[in-house]
């Protein structure tokens, strides 16, 4: 499990540069396209903070669902990410 966090951090932070390029006009065209072809928004921002602020408010719509709150364990088991949020955002 921690080298798939590893993975997926490595990930987030190439995704990252290659939206700083993009908005740089830094990456190549075809870069750009293959990029664009597998659905990545190039649009500066795109992955930032408000796009994870919205992933994370719709996991606590599902949560709120499924539970009938928005009381998040701190230590909720099934989603880690979610409880750290939540408590983050009291």
């Amino acid at each position: 499990k921690r080298r798939k966090q590893i993975g997926e951090r490595q990930l987030r932070r190439w995704l990252q540069q290659q939206r700083r390029k993009a908005a740089h006009a830094n990456l190549k065209p075809f870069q750009a396209r293959k990029l664009e072809e597998l659905g990545l928004d190039l649009t500066p921002g795109s992955g930032g903070a408000a796009s994870r602020w919205e992933r994370m408010f719709h996991r606590l719509v599902k949560y709120k669902e499924e539970h009938g709150d928005t009381l998040v364990p701190q230590k909720f088991q099934d989603d880690l990410e979610l409880a750290g949020g939540v408590y983050r955002q009291r």
